[in-house]
Order: structure tokens, then sequence, then C-alpha cells
């Protein structure tokens, strides 16, 4: 249902009591695959339902820096404003990119859109990764 934003089926499992938070094999939540799947109905019911927004899968990815990595302004909107997502967010230090926050994610892919909702949203243009890298250093890589 997360992934095809069939609505009817997702309520259907809210209704059976289902555990929206639960992980699967890769730490993807029903978050996680809403939003990679831009099911952005689904996405609002999950944040209704308060999901965890900053739960991060193994890859040490929170539905924010999918998101951003998926340069979808409309996501990041609706896990920022609605969800309360935190914009500074790291990644952890086993995770694929140490210390890498959604806005790291967004300059990467060039999204100004992207990066300019997140610094709205209050993320720090100046934050470091593990490796010392800012946003603007992704941005150029």
């Amino acid at each position: 249902a997360c992934q095809n934003g069939d609505k009817e089926i997702f309520l259907d499992a809210v209704n059976k009591g289902a555990d929206l938070d639960r992980s699967d094999w890769a730490g993807f939540t029903a978050l996680h695959y809403a939003v990679a799947h831009f099911q952005p109905g689904i996405v609002s019911m999950l944040l209704s339902a308060g999901v965890d927004v900053n739960r991060r899968d193994k890859r040490g990815f929170s539905p924010l820096m999918l998101a951003a990595a998926y340069r979808s302004r409309l996501m990041v909107d609706l896990l920022v404003i609605t969800g309360k997502a935190d914009v500074n967010l790291a990644q952890g230090h086993n995770s694929s990119f140490p210390g890498a926050t959604a806005l790291h994610q967004a300059a990467k892919t060039g999204d100004q859109e992207v990066c300019k909702a997140l610094i709205e949203g209050g993320a720090r243009m100046h934050a470091a990764d593990a490796s010392g890298r800012t946003p603007a250093d992704w941005a150029a890589m």
C-alpha cells in the first residue's frame, strides 16, 4: 500500500493494528517506502498516525534524506512542515555517508528547490560530514 498509494489497503492495515514503524530487512519503514515511491497521500496519513519521522534505515537514511536524494520538494515539505522532521539529523558513523544530512544529499543532486526548502526549514548550511565536507563541498563532487 505504501509503494503504490493504495489508501484502502493502508487504512485496512491501520484498522487491523499494523505496526507502522516496523522495518524490513533493510531498515525501511512504511514511511521510507511511501517517500521512495512518491506517495504523498500515504506520507500524510503516516505522519497523521504519528510514525517516527526521523527513523533511519540500515544505511543511515531517514525518510527526509531519501526525499532530498530523490529531489522531491513536495516530500521534503511534507516531512519538514507536517512531520517536523529533523533537518539536521546526520547519518551515523556506521552508515553509507557518516555525518551527512539531508542538505548534503540535496546539494549532491544540485536541486536548488530542495536545498532551499531544507535551509528554510532550519538546515545548517555549514554542517560537516565525518570527512569534514559541507553541503557546498558535496555540490562540487
